[in-house]
Parts: structure tokens; sequence; C-alpha cells
């Protein structure tokens, strides 16, 4: 699973941390994590991508939880 945070206006240093809940019956490997920023159009984007191996401990179906980051959004004035 790889999951890719893109924010505008901030630096790579101000991003949350990606994580990866428990999931009952998978075991999870993280790899490393990437963090880049870069400047375009005279702003600044930032961008965190986290990836894992997630292996499977029995057969059967799974449903990945969703990954949600609480975050303040500068043009509505609140947490989104």
């Amino acid at each position: 699973r790889t999951i890719t945070l893109t924010a505008l206006g901030v630096t790579k240093e101000q991003l949350p941390e990606i994580s990866m809940p428990t999931i009952d019956g998978i075991r999870s490997y993280p790899d490393k994590k990437e963090n880049n920023n870069a400047v375009r159009d005279g702003r600044v984007v930032s961008q965190q991508t986290a990836s894992y191996a997630l292996l499977p401990q029995k057969p059967g179906t799974y449903t990945l939880p969703k990954i949600q980051l609480p975050w303040f959004n500068t043009k509505m004035n609140r947490i989104s």
C-alpha cells in the first residue's frame, strides 16, 4: 500500500506523519518514507510518500482502513 500526501504552501517538515493502523490478520512492514518539496509558480509544494508491504496471515477477504490526517484548511479557515 502506498500513500501519498501532497500539500501546497508548506515545507516537507510541516507535513503530518503518515502511519498505517494495525490490521487484524495482516502483518505490515514499512518501507523508508520519502519527503520532498519543490517550488512551482513561486509556491512551495511538499510531498510525503509512505509505502507498506502487507502480508495476510490467513486466507480471506480484508478491508484496508482509510487513512485520515487532521489538516488546517487555510481557505476554509478550519480543520478538515
